[in-house]
C-alpha cells in the first residue's frame, strides 16, 4: 500500500505540485490514527473489542469501495518496452531516500513510544501523558500539507526539509528538560509537518515512470529496515541508561540522519547529471 499509494500519487501529480500532492496523501495517517484513538476505545468499552475490529476493518473496506468507484489511472507516462531495471546510481538514489524518510519517521514513532514514559517519570498522569504526546499528531493535520503548499510554492524543497528536521530535533532534544512539555510537543507537531511532502517527492522527481515502482519497492524496504532498527535500540539505551528520556534524544539525534541521507542523494543525483552528457550516444 505504502509504495502503491506513492506511486499513484506521482503519477497523477508529475510537473505539478507534487510535494503538496504527497503531503495531503500522507496526512491521512495521522487523520485515521486520531480518529481510530478517539472513537475505537469508546466502542469498545460500550460493545464489545470485537466490534471495534470490525469497525476498523469496515473503513478500510469503506476505502476500497470508493477507490473502485472514483479512481482513475493516470494517463500512461511511461514509453512502451522501457526499461524498468534501476541503474546503480538509481539504486543510491532509491536507498537513500528510503533511509532519509525512515530515520525521519523512526525519530518520530520512537517519541510517540517512549514519550508517555518520560512524561510520567516527570510526575504527569498516565491518561495526560498520552494526551499531550498526541498533541504533536494531531497539529500535523495542518502542518504537513501546509509545508508541502509552502515547499512546491517556494520551490526550495531541501530548505524544507533541512530546516524542519533541524528545528524538530532541537526541540525533541530539549523536551526533557522544558518545563511545559505539551507546549513542546506542539511546536514539535508544527516543526515535523515541513519535510514530510518534499522528502517523499525526492524519488518520484528523480526516477523515470517506468522505474518509479521498482525504485520505491528498494526505498522502503531501506525505510523500513531503518524503522526495525531504531526502535530496538531506543528500548535497549532506555534499559542500559535508565532513564526514561534517552530514547527521545535518540530520536532527536536519529534525525541527523536523515540530512545526512539527503545530502548523499542530491550528491548522487548530481554526479548522475554531470556524467549524462559524456555517456549520450
Amino acid at each position: 500500500m505504502n509504495i502503491l499509494l506513492v506511486k499513484i500519487t506521482a503519477d497523477w501529480f508529475a510537473g505539478r505540485e507534487m510535494a503538496t500532492a504527497m503531503a495531503v496523501m500522507l496526512t491521512a495517517w495521522p487523520v485515521g490514527l486520531g480518529l481510530a484513538a478517539a472513537t475505537l476505545g469508546g466502542l469498545a468499552t460500550a460493545t464489545s473489542w470485537r466490534t471495534s475490529l470490525v469497525a476498523a476493518a469496515a473503513m478500510a473496506a469503506l476505502g476500497l469501495v470508493v477507490m473502485a468507484t472514483v479512481f482513475r489511472e493516470a494517463p500512461v507516462r511511461a514509453a512502451p518496452g522501457a526499461r524498468a531495471a534501476l541503474a546503480a546510481r538509481e539504486v543510491g538514489l532509491a536507498i537513500s531516500s528510503g533511509v532519509a524518510w525512515g530515520a525521519f519517521n523512526a525519530s518520530l514513532v520512537a517519541v510517540i513510544a517512549f514519550g508517555p514514559a518520560m512524561l510520567v517519570a516527570r510526575g504527569v498522569s498516565l491518561g495526560q501523558a498520552g494526551f499531550e504526546v498526541s498533541l504533536a499528531i494531531w497539529v500535523t493535520i495542518l502542518s504537513v500539507p501546509l509545508g508541502g503548499v509552502l515547499s512546491d510554492r517556494v520551490g526550495r524543497p531541501d530548505v524544507f526539509i533541512v530546516a524542519g528536521t533541524v528545528a524538530a530535533g532541537a526541540l525533541l532534544f530539549a523536551l526533557p528538560t522544558i518545563p511545559g512539555a505539551a507546549l513542546g510537543l506542539l511546536l514539535v507537531g508544527v516543526a515535523i509537518g515541513a519535510p514530510p511532502g518534499p522528502l517523499t517527492s525526492l524519488l518520484p522527481r528523480a526516477l523515470a515512470p517506468e522505474r518509479l515502482a521498482t525504485g520505491l519497492g528498494v526505498s522502503y524496504t531501506a525505510y523500513y529496515l531503518v524503522m526495525a532498527v531504531v526502535q530496538p535500540l531506543a528500548g535497549w539505551l532506555r534499559d542500559v541508561t535508565g532513564d526514561p528520556a534517552t530514547p527521545v534524544r535518540f530520536a532527536a539525534a536519529a534525525m541527523a540522519t536523515t540530512i545526512a541521507s539527503v545530502v548523499i542523494f542530491r550528491v548522487i543525483e548530481r554526479r548522475a547529471a554531470a556524467a549524462s552528457p559524456a555517456t549520450r550516444p
